[in-house]
């Protein structure tokens, strides 16, 4: 590289300073954190996206809601390692950027397509034998390849036109995989019938967004660093050293491999992608995934999850990366468990609501029969006596519904009915819906914060204890571990589907379980005679 300076700062770390980024592209490096930002924001329909409409997919397709998942882990799997081989290849120079995006954007392109013609309004092949393997192989196999090249290559084009500041700029950027869901989680809420159409709208703005930002992308040279920030003198200061400690040494992969800290880092990612995945799918299945309400509370998840990365990010550059992901992880647990308590709350005031109706289902029958016995009295007082009865009934357990009915036995029936399913599904009108929909707000706000936090975090602790040379191939690794991950937020949900309050306190122990993970990393290198606030 002509012009570049290299420079060692006091670990041994090399530097090519120079030239600058408006040299290189020409233009600003910020352009290369936004069209990196665009092209992820605009495949990230196809991750939680496609968790949010699973009931309505499995409904389309008439497929049961295990099968209609399938393809969502088979996702999940082939983005987390086609993410791992992108980082590898473009680490050793073996693929460009752009290749990779204009790659990405065509098969993501075709997973939307496929996901909006099995869930619009005339679903094509409904309950036909190929459906669900078209999904599979449209959405899951191709999806999952094209969304991991485009997630390997902006990632690591940031990471390597901001040397200075890795973590925060990486964070933003996977941020977008989280805010691109949010337009089409709105508009599902907003209309049901609205699935298909905003996936096929997707699919346009996947291949038009990730095209043109395949068109800017470029990398800098290999180890190349800004003129603007002085390597040394960034390298000695001490709040950088702060937030961004050192590794003892630079790791191989194989070497890397051998310590605990990896492993414990992949088991900690395991945990929060599993979590994450499974809440979407969770308020999807266990409530109406048409209701405006529950759409708000999956945006507002995913709003929170994207947030949350930068927001840990800056906390760790205070804090240290170890205690704040640890504060996430519980955070994350804590959202699990008041999921639970909501869910546990909602089927207590269904349960309680249920004794009354059946109390009245026999008054009501009551009335009939009095009115049966006395032949003697007009038809018209004979009715007057079964719907007051009703009525009556109606009024002590509070179905305001049922008190508007009509005046003939059929009519008070269906009113009764409905007046007797309100009180069910809103606790019976005695607060305690209310109190079950302030634990869900409050679970989905601590659940999101924490779910897309550990991603950064963890990126953070790779590169904090293995070092930058090699930090593409071992942050790889451990991403990969998300196939995982994604296997088991499925199976949770499937699980869950059947009985959702055990499935988010299994979900907050497995959590409480990750932060003791946290105690077990040390940065390797060292000896381990040091005591523990040194490392």
């Amino acid at each position: 590289m002509q012009n570049a300076i290299e420079v060692r700062d006091w670990r041994g770390r090399i530097y090519l300073v120079g030239p600058s980024a408006t040299e290189l592209l020409p233009r600003p490096r910020s352009w290369m954190l936004g069209a990196a930002w665009a092209a992820m924001a605009a495949i990230a329909p196809m991750q939680y996206g496609y968790a949010a409409v699973a009931p309505r997919l499995a409904e389309a397709q008439g497929l049961p809601l295990a099968a209609s998942l399938v393809p969502l882990a088979v996702w999940l799997a082939c983005q987390a390692l086609a993410a791992l081989a992108t980082a590898i290849l473009l680490s050793r120079g073996r693929l460009q950027a752009g290749s990779a995006l204009r790659l990405g954007a065509l098969l993501s392109g075709a997973a939307l397509l496929t996901v909006a013609a099995a869930t619009g309004p005339s679903p094509s092949l409904p309950g036909s034998p190929t459906a669900l393997p078209i999904l599979i192989v449209g959405y899951g196999l191709l999806g999952g390849i094209g969304a991991g090249l485009v997630y390997g290559a902006c990632t690591q084009t940031v990471a390597r036109w901001y040397p200075d500041r890795p973590a925060i700029r990486v964070s933003l950027v996977t941020g977008a995989f989280a805010y691109g869901t949010i337009p089409l989680a709105v508009a599902v809420g907003l209309d049901h019938e609205l699935v298909g159409p905003a996936f096929l709208v997707a699919a346009g703005v996947a291949v038009a967004v990730t095209a043109a930002a395949a068109s800017l992308v470029r990398t800098p040279p290999s180890l190349w660093w800004p003129p603007e920030v002085d390597p040394c003198a960034w390298a000695l200061d001490r709040s950088v050293l702060h937030r961004q400690p050192r590794a003892a040494r630079q790791f191989s992969l194989g070497e890397a491999a051998r310590t605990r800290c990896l492993a414990v880092l992949a088991s900690i990612l395991v945990v929060a992608g599993a979590i994450g995945i499974f809440n979407v799918i969770a308020l999807a299945v266990t409530l109406d995934a048409g209701a405006p309400v529950v759409a708000g509370l999956i945006a507002l998840l995913l709003l929170l999850n994207g947030a949350g990365r930068s927001g840990a990010v800056l906390l760790a550059e205070r804090f240290g990366r170890p205690r704040v992901l640890s504060l996430v992880l519980l955070s994350l647990g804590a959202g699990q468990a008041l999921l639970a308590l909501a869910a546990l709350t909602a089927r207590t005031g269904a349960a309680w609501a249920t004794q009354p109706a059946a109390w009245l289902a026999s008054s009501a029958g009551t009335g009939i029969t009095a009115s049966a016995e006395a032949m003697s009295i007009t038809g018209s007082h004979a009715t007057e006596i079964s719907v007051g009865t009703g009525v009556e009934a109606a009024a002590r357990i509070g179905a305001g519904t049922g008190l508007h009915a009509g005046t003939d036995f059929e009519a008070g029936a269906a009113g009764l009915g409905a007046g007797i399913e309100a009180a069910a599904g809103l606790g019976g009108g005695t607060g305690i819906g209310v109190g079950a929909g302030v634990l869900a707000l409050v679970g989905v706000v601590l659940a999101g914060l924490g779910s897309g936090a550990c991603y950064p975090l963890i990126a953070s602790l790779v590169r904090e204890y293995f070092g930058d040379e090699r930090m593409s191939g071992i942050h790889g690794v451990v991403y990969s571990a998300k196939a995982v991950a994604g296997s088991a937020g499925v199976g949770l949900a499937i699980w869950g589907s059947a009985d959702i309050v055990a499935a988010f306190l299994v979900a907050a122990a497995m959590a409480i379980a990750a932060v003791g993970f946290c105690g077990l990393l040390r940065r390797p290198g060292l000896p381990a005679t040091l005591p523990s606030s040194a490392l």
